[in-house]
């Protein structure tokens, strides 16, 4: 059968499947069938080892990729696959091969495996007019497919529940960071008001000597003839210094009152930690409660993340 051939007959097994239904909604179907290893070499009457399968896909070295689908077990009642011989081993047949093909091209066009296997839902018929039977997989019953549905919403919370302690995470450390800040901030300005108390206190005591009069020693001549008696400040010299202290003191108020602001931050920062602190404990308990199997109705609960 020429490679022609196998992609017609490929498109006539799988024109129900909900993976191909999606392939040609997103307008893949070119990719899809564009020529390829599986198509040149797939023989409709083998089976295939997981190595040869990864060939086959175009996919050499990367067994492990297929394994790890046919590990999960929202993808087990959906891939055509079985096991063979003492220890187990997956064999491949055509069906599987371009299962996986399908779910490899939608992978690497952005769809992640959870989005994959709720496409799937129950398993499909696959009609081969080659064959002399209606080859039918079986549908889960009723209670498979509230265990899936369970299982998925549990996953759903869990990824829910990881991404929101990673953002509390990241506001925790945004917070601490300002917290440093602010310690850095205050440390400056309370260096900077210590300074200017002190400049603020050399300045008055200077101001204090300046407009007091001074009395010299008298010589001989200033007792026998008189004359003043103490020596009178310099008026400009008392304006640059008492100049100085209004500065300093305005300077000194508006720092005194930035400090008192900044305080108020300090609070308004603790806050914030400590409540960033108490929703990542409700949320460690709830992936915790998650991951036991005694608490599967957690689901119905929440934590505030808000």
């Amino acid at each position: 059968m020429d490679e022609n051939a196998k992609i017609e007959r490929f498109k006539e097994i799988f024109q129900h499947d909900p993976l191909f239904t999606e392939v040609n909604n997103r307008g893949l179907l070119d990719s899809l069938f564009a020529s390829c290893t599986l198509y040149q070499q797939v023989s409709f009457d083998s089976t295939y080892a997981t190595k040869k399968a990864a060939e086959l896909l175009d996919i050499p070295g990367k067994e492990q990729t297929l394994l790890n689908y046919l590990n999960r077990n929202d993808f087990t009642d959906y891939i055509d696959i079985f096991r063979k011989g003492e220890r187990g081993y997956y064999r491949y047949t055509y069906k599987s091969l371009f299962q996986f093909k399908m779910i490899l091209l939608l992978a690497d066009n952005g769809m992640m495996p959870l989005d994959i296997a709720s496409i799937i839902g129950t398993r499909p018929e696959y009609t081969d007019n080659n064959q002399k039977s209606k080859v039918t997989k079986k549908t889960k019953n009723k209670s498979d497919e509230d265990l899936q549905s369970l299982t998925k919403e549990i996953i759903d919370h869990r990824i829910r529940a990881f991404a929101t302690k990673n953002m509390l995470e990241v506001q925790k450390k945004l917070a601490e960071s300002d917290l440093h800040l602010w310690e850095q901030k205050m440390g400056g300005l309370v260096g900077r008001i210590e300074d200017i108390e002190m400049n603020l206190g050399i300045y008055k005591n200077l101001s204090q000597s300046l407009t007091q009069p001074t009395q010299p020693n008298k010589s001989f001549f200033s007792k026998l003839f008189g004359g003043s008696s103490s020596t009178e400040p310099d008026p400009v010299q008392v304006s640059e210094v008492e100049s100085k202290i209004r500065a300093f003191e305005s300077r000194l108020d508006r720092l005194v009152n930035e400090k008192g602001e900044l305080q108020d931050k300090k609070i308004s920062l603790l806050e914030s930690i400590e409540d960033i602190n108490k929703k990542i404990v409700q949320v460690n308990n709830y992936q915790s409660k998650l991951d036991s199997p005694t608490n599967m109705n957690v689901i119905d609960s929440d934590y505030s993340s808000d």
